[in-house]
């Protein structure tokens, strides 16, 4: 059938999507939790094949990639330690070989980030949510945001499903804990440099918002307990 571009043959589009761990890219799509999205293009008459995503093998995903007309990916890169780095490289080159990518890396780099909860903080879903764009100005203003007693969220820019995610909290002064009040203070500012310096090798911006009962309910992240200094 011929299409109002003149086009004859039917769009081939590539769904990207986690590979098992054991079949690795042999993982067959019609098995997976996408299946029903591939049939359901395939009915519109689009050609639909499987690109099962294995971490270490990008150069092979690339080669299925730029053969196709269009990308849709559905993974989560960002677990057992890795990033996006080399996904939105091969995403990049795919893109810009002229296929179309959904959703292209500029576009995750401007949307997906936790950027968001600050930018919408005064909208119904909203709360008390501070930004922090630089390590220095986490380390002046979190103390003052811990200072109220309350719980806090401290959320990566980047992360998700518990990770790049604590809860941080003062720890209570009225514990099992002995020392003069001086040694107190400074084993708490050691504890604080080091939860500081932890979040700065991340090299990510960092926000944070009250510890709410729906984040109780949800994966929690790490519980990091701080004195304050």
């Amino acid at each position: 059938m011929q299409s109002e571009t003149g086009r004859t043959a039917p769009y081939r589009v590539a769904i990207v999507f986690p590979a098992d761990p054991e079949q690795r890219q042999t993982t067959r799509l019609e098995e997976s939790r996408f299946a029903r999205t591939a049939a359901a293009l395939a009915e519109k008459g689009i050609a639909v094949e499987g690109a099962p995503y294995v971490a270490d093998d990008v150069a092979g995903l690339r080669a299925k990639l730029v053969r196709v007309d269009g990308v849709l990916v559905w993974i989560n890169p960002i677990v057992d330690g890795r990033d996006r780095t080399d996904l939105n490289k091969v995403l990049a080159d795919v893109a810009a070989s002229g296929v179309f990518v959904s959703a292209h890396p500029d576009v995750i780099a401007k949307m997906g980030t936790k950027d968001v909860l600050f930018r919408t903080r005064t909208m119904g879903w909203g709360c008390d949510t501070r930004h922090y764009s630089t390590f220095a100005a986490m380390h002046s203003e979190l103390p003052r945001s811990l200072a109220t007693g309350a719980a806090r969220v401290l959320k990566r820019t980047r992360g998700h499903s518990g990770d790049g995610v604590w809860k941080v909290e003062l720890a209570d002064q009225a514990g099992t804990r002995t020392g003069s009040a001086r040694a107190r203070r400074q084993d708490s500012h050691r504890r604080s440099q080091r939860f500081g310096i932890r979040c700065h090798q991340n090299r990510h911006r960092d926000s944070d918002r009250p510890d709410l009962a729906n984040y109780r309910r949800g994966r929690s992240g790490t519980h990091s307990r701080l004195h304050s200094h």
